[in-house]
């Protein structure tokens, strides 16, 4: 997949698809953090090769993904550095452990 731009911190563009994240929460423009938010998943989008499986449409009819960089799961290193919540109405905790570990840090969302 080619990664075209980044609207926040769970939804991008990438190969002409507009992705939204699987099974997190990130800030809303407007919203504390958004930037910040925004500016991680660029760069972990940009870390490295990228791969995406799809899980669901939404009402928006963006594509909801699990994605990957260089086998990283994104979700999962969005959660750890505080920028994004496990959406556990969605992932069942899947990013339980992460979001404890990022409150028990004090990062980002959680300062």
């Amino acid at each position: 997949m080619v990664l075209q731009r980044v609207i926040d911190g769970d939804t991008f563009v990438a190969s002409g698809l507009k992705i939204r994240l699987w099974g997190i929460d990130a800030p809303e423009r407007g919203e504390p953090l958004y930037e910040y938010s925004r500016l991680i998943l660029e760069q972990s989008l940009q870390s490295g090769a990228l791969s995406c499986a799809s899980v669901d449409r939404d009402r928006t009819a963006r594509v909801i993904m699990q994605c990957r960089s260089d086998e990283a799961d994104i979700g999962a290193l969005m959660v750890r550095a505080g920028f994004a919540t496990d959406h556990a109405r969605y992932s069942k905790g899947f990013y339980a452990e992460e979001q404890d570990a990022a409150q028990s840090a004090g990062a980002g969302l959680w300062n």
